[in-house]
């Protein structure tokens, strides 16, 4: 069986004792050795969220090193790691899948490839997520980090959205007042 190689993304936003990458690279080193992933390297940047990609001189590094170096897998802790401006991430996303990169978002529990090397439908995985974790919207948007509808099509997360609604509008039967 093939060793996969896999590096290790982690970023927080400031320097010092506030905050610190221990916790993102002990559970993705924990992700590692139950996925059977071998970790070649772990690339920590402290740095602003809020910074272009292009400005983060870490996450270029391990992006390059990715690609020379054979790298199968990318673990991030969560998608905002990744950055805040929607476009960005998409195009790194893309990058990565034209490259035959995955990369493994560990809160959201998501890869950008399956087993086989192919792309995960971002639809079915929302669809899984939402019926998981019916305020996802709420958990996103007061987080800070990149809300579904900027990842994928609108039409998808408000027709999620409103059947979720629908659901919670249904009237109990023993509330319904009989005359």
């Amino acid at each position: 069986m093939e060793t996969k190689r896999a590096i290790i993304y982690a970023r927080v936003s400031s320097v010092g004792d506030r905050q610190n990458t221990e916790r993102q690279i002990s559970d993705l080193t924990r992700y590692a050795e139950f996925s059977n992933l071998t970790v070649a390297r772990v690339f920590e940047e402290y740095i602003s969220g809020a910074k272009r990609n292009m400005e983060r001189p870490i996450l270029l590094e391990a992006i390059e090193y990715a690609r020379s170096e054979g790298i199968t897998q990318i673990l991030i802790s969560e998608l905002s790691r990744l950055g805040r401006n929607a476009f960005e991430v998409l195009s790194t996303v893309k990058d990565m899948i034209d490259a035959g990169i995955n990369i493994y978002f560990q809160k959201e529990q998501f890869s950008l490839l399956d087993e086989r090397g192919s792309q995960v439908s971002l639809h079915r995985s929302l669809l899984r997520r939402s019926q998981r974790a019916p305020n996802l919207k709420e958990r996103t948007s007061n987080s800070g980090s990149i809300q579904a509808g900027q990842i994928i099509s609108p039409k998808v997360v408000s027709s999620v959205e409103r059947k979720a609604r629908s659901n919670q509008r249904k009237p109990c039967e023993n509330n319904i007042k009989r005359s």
